[in-house]
């Protein structure tokens, strides 16, 4: 006589709580690095754009204030297209002096570059996201 050997109904309950356990796992964290990859990418768009702004504006003489074509910009210092907001966000390149802003500024992992202020001693600087604030 042959009998079938099958899985039982525990294991096959024991294997989708398994599975159900693993995804929760990782979707959350598939989510959050997309979310990161994604804003480095814009962040790099923006300290790119900044940099062609600077050097535009240098080369011509512009100062602080003065409004300037960000493609033309871009197109003197950079083969590479016109940075893009790879989450859909809107690149604004804003005038001398300004740095480049994304519409996508808020939320878990901002797109907007970071600040460096100067202490009133003229020595520390201390950039927008440090946590430790007491760095000697």
């Amino acid at each position: 006589m042959n009998q079938r050997k099958a899985f039982t109904l525990v294991e096959i309950l024991i294997v989708a709580a398994v599975i159900a356990v693993l995804c929760a796992i990782a979707i959350p964290n598939f989510t959050s690095s997309r979310g990161r990859t994604s804003r480095d990418s814009c962040l790099r768009g923006l300290k790119a754009l900044r940099s062609a702004k600077d050097q535009f504006a240098y080369d011509r003489n512009l100062r602080p204030g003065d409004s300037l074509d960000a493609q033309e910009a871009w197109a003197s210092y950079s083969r590479n297209p016109f940075p893009t907001c790879p989450a859909g966000g809107v690149i604004t390149a804003g005038n001398v002096g300004q740095d480049p802003t994304c519409s996508l500024s808020g939320g878990s992992f901002p797109h907007a570059l970071p600040t460096v202020e100067q202490s009133t001693d003229g020595t520390k600087l201390k950039g927008k996201w440090r946590e430790d604030e007491n760095d000697d």
